[in-house]
């Protein structure tokens, strides 16, 4: 076993020199210090995981824990080096046990070593040299696909392809679809190329091999041209290739939304899980001048704020600045299914934002709706959402997604014999749910615009995609509409694309001009206050406690980011029942119990209530969060019981009293005078 003195690290970043003490470690166990290229430290176990040549060296990684924010990481036997100066390349190496093994960029290199730990102990000790702008081994990170969601519902078999055209008998629109049949007579894909990132296609389909044929597919786990589904459960990436470009016309299963575009498969979710981030690089920049979109539906599964490390940014730098002989790769990624998961103790949801490959301006990210319109329960929002997709649904009577699915017995469906068309195809209770299958049908409408005008940059899909798109849920609190005329909503972004009106806005479109970028800052420092959100109470005899209450607002559903006015405050008791008295520029008191918030603030919201109240009924000053709230028309929050029963008390006295809500937040305010395009 080693043994650690007490040590002081340097980690150099640019602009940013933090001090580490490293103390020696507990007895029996190995405790080491990774430099990264952030003020963060990492200390890895002694559990060495095999992967084979992937890693390089003697094969081996150690696991290990990025402090903050806690997220575990594999290193391996490589690492990277970033200087201030190339030339000094070989004299930082000189009798070190390291060789260079590429370079990425004028300042960036990749070196090997002989083992995992080696990289380590190299990579800190390289870290202190001046010169070193960043010093950290290759990093695999713990990532997962953004699975679809099952059901298994009792409905008869699903024969229409509602995403793409989603009618009633007699033609009248039923919800929410991506018009794809006004696309078709213009364009159907063919010219454009879209590379699937996932756990590979299985592109030997007979729905998938005319759009597979020749593609540049790649594994980019065993360094190899094979895109094949590298494992028997690996049936993500085939469904996701279905969505895309299944082939039309060939009297058997399904079409989509590009059925003559082009599918390569690029395995990134092997054995091994998610492959290392200099894989991750070479995957995003691979054939970039032959791509023109990739699709990604996978992402963080926490709810951690993480974002691609230095050498996924160089790859997706250089495919966004370069690929497309510098117009630009389209990206497309999902955003991610964890809005309700229960796994973070009810409290902290999944939100795209949190994401950082979603959060890219140079990246689509979209949201999941079902086949009404309405953001589909599993959706993450965000304000990085771009737009959303059909996704369906797993709540009664929701509707999947038919799609491809793996050959035979392999798959999400296992119901049909082998000899069986339907064996090869995921629908019903089977079907394809989720933001991994709503991301893929906008990388398809992406190809849609790219093959009717190829010369458009990447901005311009954008563009192009949001002004197309459409809001099926107005009645969701939560959209708004921006100074640019524009709907937009945390929940789908700017709305479902229309691929018939993206066509034709592609034919005739004047291409934007380069992104304006500007930067202001204060030196103004103002303390976040805890406890923000606060109901101002106001009325005679009023005792001095009761006049800024401490609230708290609901998990999701409308907030007062804005003061509201003092409005006069009505008990309305548990409404339980609708309310039949006129609440018009008057505030509701609810108290806790017997029906859901969403209930309750329903009932004040229809008598004509500007928000709500509501007050806990045990606990004193315990707060509950405020689940099942989300697309209430008003906003509300929560006070404690002592509170609620104080300000119910001076109802029931015949005491007049007011109330309003107030965000006690800290603001910076900056006067933009350039003009962004």
């Amino acid at each position: 076993m080693m043994r650690l003195e007490s040590v002081l690290l340097l980690l150099m970043v640019p602009g940013v020199f933090c001090l580490f003490a490293v103390p020696p470690p507990k007895s029996g166990q190995d405790q080491f210090e990774l430099l990264l290229p952030a003020p963060v430290v990492v200390r890895t176990s002694p559990t060495e995981h095999e992967s084979g040549a992937a890693a390089g060296g003697d094969g081996s990684w150690l696991s290990a824990v990025l402090a903050p924010p806690g997220v575990g990481v594999l290193v391996g036997s490589r690492m990277v080096l970033r200087l201030e100066e190339a030339g000094r390349l070989e004299e930082l190496l000189a009798e070190r046990p390291l060789t260079l093994a590429r370079q990425v960029d004028a300042g960036t290199f990749i070196l090997q070593a002989a083992d995992a730990r080696t990289a380590l102990n190299q990579a800190q000790d390289l870290a202190r040299q001046s010169g070193v702008l960043a010093s950290h081994p290759v990093m695999r990170h713990s990532a997962r696909l953004h699975e679809p969601y099952h059901r298994q519902p009792n409905d008869s078999y699903f024969s229409e392809l509602w995403h793409l055209e989603n009618r009633e008998s007699d033609g009248k629109p039923a919800g929410a679809d991506l018009n794809a049949r006004a696309a078709w007579p213009l364009t159907r894909g063919a010219g454009t190329l879209i590379a699937v990132a996932d756990d590979g296609v299985e592109f030997t389909h007979p729905d998938l091999e005319a759009s597979a044929l020749d593609a540049p597919h790649f594994d980019f786990e065993s360094n190899n041209t094979n895109g094949l589904p590298p494992a028997s459960w690996s049936a993500h990436g085939t469904a996701v290739a279905g969505l895309i470009a299944a082939t039309m016309n060939n009297r058997r299963g399904t079409a989509g939304v590009a059925p003559e575009a082009r599918v390569a498969s690029w395995v990134i979710f092997g054995t091994n899980d998610l492959v290392d981030d200099e894989a991750l690089m070479d995957m995003y920049q691979y054939r970039s001048n032959m791509v023109s979109v990739q699709n990604h539906s996978w992402g963080f599964g926490g709810v951690e704020q993480l974002g691609p490390s230095l050498l996924e940014e160089i790859g997706i730098s250089n495919a966004v600045t370069s690929g497309r002989d510098g117009l630009g790769v389209v990206m497309v990624r999902s955003g991610g299914n964890s809005r309700t998961t229960d796994d973070f103790g009810g409290l902290a949801r999944g939100n795209a934002n949190n994401d950082g490959y979603v959060s890219d301006s140079r990246v689509i990210g979209v949201g999941a709706v079902r086949s009404d319109g309405r953001v589909s329960s599993y959706s993450n929002p965000g304000s990085t959402l771009l737009v959303a997709a059909p996704g369906g649904d797993v709540e009664p009577g929701a509707r999947t997604l038919f799609t491809t699915d793996r050959i035979g017995s392999l798959g999400y469906n296992q119901n049909q014999s082998a000899s069986d068309d339907l064996a090869d195809y995921a629908f019903d209770e089977t079907g394809f749910i989720g933001t991994s299958g709503a991301a893929p049908q906008v990388s398809a409408i992406a190809a849609l615009i790219l093959s009717v005008n190829p010369s458009l940059h990447y901005r311009d899909v954008q563009h192009i995609l949001l002004l197309s798109a459409r809001h099926f849920d107005l009645a969701d609190p939560d959209v708004s509409t921006n100074a640019a005329g524009l709907r937009v909503s945390h929940n789908v972004g700017f709305g479902i694309p229309d691929a018939g009106r993206a066509v034709r806005l592609a034919e005739a479109w004047t291409k934007r001009p380069p992104a304006t970028r500007v930067t202001y800052s204060s030196d103004e420092v103002k303390m976040v206050p805890e406890d923000a959100m606060r109901v101002h109470v106001s009325g005679s005899g009023l005792p001095s406690g009761l006049t800024n209450l401490v609230s708290r607002p609901p998990v999701r559903g409308p907030r007062a980011d804005v003061a509201t006015a003092g409005l006069a405050l009505v008990d309305l008791g548990l409404a339980s029942e609708p309310v039949a008295m006129d609440l018009t520029g008057r505030a509701a008191l609810i108290q806790r119990g017997e029906n859901f918030f969403q209930e309750k603030i329903g009932h004040a919201a229809s008598a004509g209530a500007s928000f709500a109240i509501i007050y806990n009924n045990t606990g004193q000053t315990e707060l509950v969060p405020m689940d099942i709230s989300e697309f209430t028309p008003i906003p509300a929050v929560f006070i404690g019981q002592t509170d609620g029963e104080a300000l119910q008390q001076r109802l029931l006295d015949g005491l007049p009293t007011w109330a309003g809500l107030h965000l006690e937040a800290a603001r910076y305010t900056f006067e933009v005078t350039e003009t962004l395009l």
